[in-house]
């Protein structure tokens, strides 16, 4: 099954993920959120990276 955002909303979530990694950072060093909270944020990301690779085009 392919994942097809449109280009505005992709170029959204990438910067928006980009912008929340020194934020998540913070709030862990503060102890805000737990390392579970954050592992599953890194999770995440990871996906959300992910589905920018896929959607490269390399023609």
């Amino acid at each position: 099954m392919a994942v097809n955002l449109p280009p505005k909303v992709r170029v959204v979530i990438y910067i928006l993920a980009t912008l929340s990694q020194p934020v998540m950072f913070y709030l862990l060093s503060q102890n805000t959120i737990t390392d579970y909270m954050y592992g599953l944020y890194a999770v995440v990301m990871g996906a959300i990276t992910a589905l920018a690779a896929v959607n490269v085009d390399t023609k």
